[in-house]
């Protein structure tokens, strides 16, 4: 019987960022599997697009947290002092206020106005002078380019990204005390090395539109898209309006599937991870135990399968439902389905031993298989 969810229908804009690509054939042994569950054709392997439908695509609108060439920037220490000059020499001010010396971001080369980790840039100040390191001082000149560097690695800046700012002479800026320094990174402590770049006039980042995943009503775990339940992934502000997809930093996007349960033979059941609850019954596993059992033998943490299955009774998470306590005698278990999405009553007049999930399949499913 077909499951009691119909999977909803992709347009041809792929406008829910989800590839299915179908492996055709693949050497033995090429991709790892459960010794129990070969490779078989049909298999599906999930590629999530980083991109957008619509007019607008994030090349084209950058963020509006997105750091860009021409920007006006403050730089921000590790606890909370911003950079000032007076023109000619750099120090820290203990207190930051809007009225501090700003500097403007310029970028070399061509291409994209968005300033990533990696670029050369010039950090121009109030005066027109660029930041500069000369030996181990840091000063205002026209000539010194820089190299700024994400902390959280490769990708575009966006404003309250932590950075740092390597010269052409390999030397990064640093802050001892009131003062700014160039060191070798070595002889640098990393906290005093790594500034916060703030673009100003934008909102406090707290009150920037952000990521919001929810559950997505009527969704479930489907065997066919790799035993994953399609999310809600919206951009919104904080208090909670909805905005265009392209406003939200679309490095940062979370996945719009989450796995769910798939046994070490292929079943796929309808309990993902965000569920916090347990599967039932004792047939998705070797050792013929229950989550209760494993529990009670401090096996909670045995293996990758009973972390997944238990999430209820081995781990700190907040139950948003509960599984049914599998019946004592010969029953079904209500939520199996196989590989194929086929559910224990589908079985009633085939051999069980003909599949090669059998082992799961008859400890699931005995009435359909006539073990009992």
């Amino acid at each position: 019987p077909p499951h009691p969810h119909t999977p909803g229908t992709m347009n041809s804009c792929l406008d829910r960022w989800l590839l299915a690509v179908i492996v055709i054939s693949c050497p033995a042994g090429l991709l790892s599997k459960d010794a129990d569950a070969p490779l078989v054709k049909g298999d599906l392997m999930l590629i999530q697009r980083r991109s957008v439908s619509g007019k607008a695509s994030p090349a084209d609108t950058p963020p509006v947290d997105a750091i860009l060439a021409g920007d006006t920037v403050f730089l921000r220490t590790h606890d909370g002092k911003r950079i000032h000059s007076d023109g000619a020499d750099v120090w820290v001010a203990s207190d930051g206020k809007a009225e501090d010396p700003k500097m403007i971001i310029e970028k070399l080369g061509e291409g994209s106005d968005v300033v990533s980790s990696g670029d050369e840039v010039f950090l121009s100040a109030d005066s027109g002078n660029k930041n500069s390191v000369q030996d181990a001082s840091a000063g205002w000149n026209n000539e010194q380019r820089f190299v700024i560097e994400r902390q959280a690695g490769s990708g575009s800046l966006h404003h309250g990204d932590a950075v740092q700012l390597v010269a052409h002479t390999g030397l990064i800026l640093a802050i001892e005390g009131s003062q700014v320094h160039a060191r070798l990174p070595a002889d640098a402590d990393s906290a005093q090395a790594v500034f916060v770049i703030e673009k100003v006039g934008l909102a406090a980042i707290e009150e920037l539109p952000s990521w919001v995943v929810r559950p997505l009503e009527g969704a479930f775990c489907d065997p066919s898209l790799e035993c994953h339940r399609r999310l809600d992934v919206s951009c919104r502000h904080a208090n909670g309006t909805e905005v265009p997809l392209a406003d939200c930093n679309h490095e940062r996007r979370p996945w719009s599937y989450e796995p769910c349960f798939k046994s070490p033979q292929g079943a796929c059941i309808d309990i993902a991870s965000s569920d916090c609850m347990d599967v039932p019954g004792n047939w998705w596993n070797n050792e013929d135990m229950t989550c209760g059992e494993f529990k009670a033998v401090g096996k909670c943490g045995s293996s990758e399968v009973v972390q997944r299955a238990c999430r209820a009774t081995c781990s700190d998470c907040e139950p948003t439902a509960s599984t049914t306590p599998a019946p004592a005698g010969c029953h079904d278990d209500l939520l199996y389905r196989s590989t194929f999405n086929w559910n224990c009553h589908w079985f009633q007049k085939r051999n069980c031993s003909e599949y090669f999930f059998q082992k799961e399949l008859k400890k699931a499913c005995p009435h359909s298989c006539g073990l009992c």
